[in-house]
């Protein structure tokens, strides 16, 4: 019989508390690596939360301040403003008006994801100048709403296209040709000359003058002759930005591009207004109620019909730099006033008063009636449609 030293024994027991002590702290350590990883998703969660309240928060925020940027005097309604879901969460808006400040409103809004919340405060004022007396600035004056045509340029006139009524006026030469027919009279700062098949039923009067075929002829080139040196007449600038105004309170201002209008149109609040150069095709049949201002050049083709609102010019061109193309075989009611130069051409019919600052090339069929003659055009209320410049003036959050 053999025996187990005691030192053998004492060995071994303390191998196997080693053993046990090891896998204890092991245990203990996965346990707090588990807890750990556990509280670093909730942390990551609850950070990730707050994010979003914070965003839900600024979403409406800038909601409140389109309102007010719009109309400010919607920051008294309470009705635009409140609770409101949001992608995972919701924020709630509150406006509050400061005692004695009409034009400063103070925006809160708290953003809401699960447990977590965040503020967003804007300190909003109304910064535009006060609208004088009388809302709408007055209408040009001068004497060039008294002709059908009024072009600060030359005009060219060409085709068998005809103008019927009204009187009209070229601070540069003046060009009739081809075989064009002019049912009115005719005066030019800067010289005429008829030729061609082309006649004048009316009076023309400038210096010098030209014409293929004098007065009381068979083939006369116009049915009087005042030779006489005439002033310019000076174009009338119409301030354009009342009707940007009315085009931004009503969603109309658009950045330069192709539109195609397919169907029935009417503007809301009267004006479309196109920032750069811009074109605009109008199917055939097409009615087209509004007005159209562009910055740039701008090209009409349109097989429809197109007609002023409100008193408004049918069609105006702002920049300076920017020319007006108009083709096809559409209708056109209403004034034209561009601050550069005109081209028309095709078969369309113009029914209404063209004023440029620029040239004028007519030619193609298109037919010219002339049936608004001294009346300037309708300017509307700045403070109607101006929604005001509405500035930031402090972001807290």
């Amino acid at each position: 019989m053999h025996t187990q030293p005691n030192n053998r024994r004492h060995s071994n027991g303390s191998a196997l508390v080693t053993v046990m002590i090891v896998i204890l702290g092991l245990g203990g350590l996965l346990s707090w690596i588990s807890v750990a990883a556990v509280q670093r998703a909730f942390m990551a969660n609850k950070l990730a939360d707050r994010v979003r309240a914070l965003a839900y928060a600024e979403a409406g925020a800038h909601e409140a301040y389109s309102v007010l940027a719009v109309d400010f005097a919607q920051h008294t309604n309470s009705a635009n403003f409140g609770q409101k879901t949001y992608d995972e969460g919701r924020y709630v808006v509150t406006v509050v008006i400061p005692t004695n400040s009409a034009r400063t409103a103070i925006i809160h809004s708290k953003g809401y994801c699960r447990e977590a919340y965040e503020y967003c405060i804007l300190d909003i004022h109304d910064i535009t100048p006060p609208v004088p007396a009388g809302g709408a600035p007055p209408p040009p004056e001068g004497p060039a709403f008294g002709y059908g045509i009024m072009t600060g340029g030359g005009l060219s006139w060409s085709g068998v296209g005809t103008l019927i009524g009204g009187k009209i006026h070229s601070n540069k030469t003046f060009e009739l040709g081809g075989n064009g027919q002019i049912n009115g009279d005719v005066d030019s700062s800067d010289g005429i000359d008829v030729s061609g098949n082309a006649n004048v039923s009316g009076t023309v009067t400038g210096s010098p003058v030209d014409l293929d075929n004098d007065p009381g002829t068979s083939k006369e080139s116009a049915s009087a002759l005042v030779v006489a040196d005439l002033p310019p007449v000076a174009f009338p600038e119409i301030d354009l930005t009342p009707y940007y105004n009315v085009a931004k309170a009503n969603s109309q201002v658009l950045t330069g591009q192709t539109i195609n209008i397919n169907s029935d149109t009417v503007i809301p609040g009267g004006v479309l207004w196109l920032e750069g150069d811009a074109s605009v095709i109008i199917s055939k049949d097409v009615t087209f109620t509004g007005m159209i201002v562009s910055t740039g050049n701008l090209k009409i083709n349109s097989q429809g019909t197109m007609t002023a609102a409100n008193g408004y010019p049918l069609i105006a061109v702002e920049d300076d730099g920017g020319d007006l193309d108009i083709q096809a075989q559409g209708e056109y009611n209403g004034l034209i006033y561009v601050k550069s130069g005109m081209k028309f051409t095709g078969g369309g019919d113009i029914n209404g008063q063209i004023i440029l600052k620029g040239d004028l090339q007519k030619g193609g069929n298109s037919d010219v009636t002339i049936n608004v003659i001294s009346l300037p055009p309708v300017i509307p209320d700045d403070d109607t449609g101006d929604p005001g410049n509405i500035v930031v003036a402090a972001w807290q959050k």
